[in-house]
């Protein structure tokens, strides 16, 4: 029965707001065709603070920029991992990584030179947070 479902049959607040940036992105080369609900297990599971290490950093390799999001907010994310996300194309994923306390100081200052603005703030205010002076 799952197999079966569509963008349209989500349910939860989270799936309507999946749906609503899905639709959005349906034409682009940065999304990869996957059925909704593997999407959404996919997604939760870059979530999960239970997620282990070696599972965040297979996720990364996803070309889905919910889940890259997903991984680089999350805290157990490890370093290497991090690090690799802060090189990737997609804004959305580098303010994740910018965010996340364990983002190491290299990554983190290569993001205060990105071309976004809230970017280079967002990777400043975590680097003065980790006790890093400027």
């Amino acid at each position: 029965m799952d197999e079966k479902r569509t963008i349209a049959d989500l349910e939860t607040p989270e799936d309507r707001a999946l749906k609503f940036e899905l639709e959005k992105i349906e034409n682009s080369d940065k999304y990869v065709a996957t059925t909704p609900n593997i999407l959404i297990e996919q997604k939760r599971a870059a979530g999960d603070l239970s997620t282990s290490k070696e599972t965040l950093s297979e996720l990364a390799k996803i070309d889905n920029l919910f889940v890259k999001y997903a991984v680089g907010a999350n805290c157990n994310t490890p370093e290497e991992t991090l690090s690799e996300l802060a090189e990737c194309e997609g804004w959305y994923t580098k303010l994740a990584v910018a965010g996340n306390s364990n983002t190491p100081k290299e990554a983190l200052l290569k993001l205060t030179e990105d071309k976004h603005e809230h970017i280079r703030e967002v990777a400043f205010e975590n680097l003065k947070k980790q006790g890093f002076a400027l």
